[in-house]
């Protein structure tokens, strides 16, 4: 067998360093259990870094027991740096390393804490969201920052496998959060995708109360996203009480849904004073526009604010 034949070679006295790391990297190909011995074998018998690490990086692609195993009994034995590998190596060991990670969450070093975040949010299933969940629940909030965004990563990559439930759940944790943060953009956009429709209405019509420019920005940007167009409904009712740049945020935004019911937002920009805001609402017209807007066009053509205009 060829899986065989490699954990011989790798596992060999004449074997060079170099060569070494290549048998480490084919063996993580193969998987299975005659290649985590092996490299668990190799790992535990070298104590070169670089030669650690190719082993560390490849028990990490192969998901298996001895893999796990040989992973967790290493790490507090191994210098910071390898440490930070091998256990962003576990995220590889799926929810079989969820038990491992959730522990490491509390470690009082920062960069352990993160790493393990990182990779919890990688397994993305509901026992590693549960686990970043409930620790960043009983943080207190100065340290919650690296777990939260671990947990925004997750949402946002959708994972097929993550309760939806659970996801909603989530979402609604950190928009207890304060949203004028670095993430509160992130965060604004990510709900969108989530909550119930109601939910998101109101939360839309929350966002575009306040004075957070940043996220009222981020979240007219998102407008494409809901499939439910009563979720975009505010912003175009509100339209009119929108900044220059949320507008042509906005604009773009219902382009790209091309949803023709919102024709009206589009043709009101057409006439808003601002070059950038028409240029979009241009853009916008050119995908959704009718015959009907041909006149409104050359009109604006005819003026001084549509002479220069790429987009018209």
């Amino acid at each position: 067998e060829l899986a065989e034949r490699l954990a011989q070679a790798l596992l060999g006295p004449q074997t060079t360093a170099a060569a070494a790391r290549v048998f480490c990297s084919q063996l993580s190909l193969l998987g299975g259990r005659t290649s985590a011995e092996a490299l668990a074998r190799y790992l535990k018998g070298t104590s070169d870094d670089v030669q650690r690490e190719a082993a560390i990086v490849a028990l990490g692609n192969v998901p298996n027991p001895q893999a796990l195993e040989a992973l967790s009994v290493v790490i507090p034995s191994l210098p910071e740096r390898l440490q930070l590998t091998a256990i962003g190596a576990l995220a590889g060991q799926g929810d079989a390393a969820v038990p491992f990670l959730e522990k490491t969450l509390t470690a009082a070093a920062l960069s352990p804490r993160t790493t393990a975040a990182a990779a919890l949010a990688r397994i993305g299933g509901d026992a590693a969201i549960q686990s970043l969940r409930t620790a960043w629940l009983a943080m207190p909030e100065a340290d919650r920052d690296p777990l939260g965004g671990a947990l925004l990563k997750a949402l946002a990559g959708k994972h097929a496998h993550l309760s939806p439930v659970l996801a909603t759940d989530v979402c609604r944790d950190l928009l207890t959060a304060d949203l004028s943060g670095s993430r509160g953009a992130a965060i604004a956009q990510t709900a969108l995708h989530y909550l119930p429709r109601d939910e998101a209405r109101e939360f839309v019509r929350g966002i575009l109360a306040t004075q957070n420019e940043k996220v009222r920005l981020a979240l007219c940007a998102a407008m494409d996203q809901p499939t439910d167009k009563e979720i975009v409904t505010p912003v175009a009712k509100a339209f009119d009480t929108l900044n220059s740049a949320e507008k042509v945020a906005f604009l773009h935004a219902v382009r790209r849904r091309g949803d023709p019911g919102f024709l009206t937002v589009v043709r009101k920009g057409l006439a808003d004073p601002a070059a950038d805001v028409k240029g979009a609402a241009c853009d916008g017209l050119a995908c959704m526009g009718t015959t009907a807007d041909v006149p409104a066009l050359l009109q604006l053509a005819a003026s001084t604010d549509g002479k220069d205009s790429p987009a018209l």
